[in-house]
């Protein structure tokens, strides 16, 4: 089953995430391909791009002082996300959704208040369990009943 995404939301995207101080703007299009196996359900080669451009601002205490104290690039990038104003956003992502999902975020764009607007390029590469995060969130909620009570029964959910 492909799952097509359109008109999502920068906000919606900022729920899914989950991550204390962090907003996104903007509109995003793509596609998550599901497959259904015996062993639960997988999220194949899914992408998530902006439609235009939009602004990341992440201003996450914990996380920003920790990259602040890391000096270096790890200070450039906390102060070019506290207002990331990007063109170019492309999220490509997999795995089983009840498990270790694999995650590749590419964006291009500039922080203005930043060494005078300077294009930056950032390739991010993520790892973790979504399952609990694919649960809660509001977009499962809002796929069609025979679709979302088989993936969060493949989930292990009740």
């Amino acid at each position: 089953m492909i799952g097509n995404i359109r008109n999502l939301k920068g906000a919606a995207l900022t729920e899914l995430a989950g991550i204390d101080g962090l907003e996104i703007e903007g509109t995003f299009t793509g596609m998550a391909p599901i497959r259904f196996q015996d062993t639960g359900a997988r999220i194949e080669n899914a992408v998530i791009e902006a439609i235009g451009g939009g602004v990341i601002r992440y201003r996450g205490d914990a996380a920003v002082a920790s990259l602040t104290a890391a000096g270096g690039s790890g200070e450039l990038l906390a102060k070019a996300l506290a207002n990331f104003q990007y063109s170019q956003l492309k999220l490509t992502f997999g795995g089983p959704l009840g498990g270790q999902m694999t995650a590749k975020a590419e964006i291009k764009g500039a922080n203005p208040e930043l060494y005078g607007g300077k294009k930056i390029e950032l390739n991010v590469d993520l790892q973790g369990d979504l399952r609990d995060l694919l649960q809660s969130a509001s977009v499962l909620r809002d796929l069609p009943a025979p679709i979302r009570e088989r993936i969060e029964r493949r989930a292990g959910r009740p």
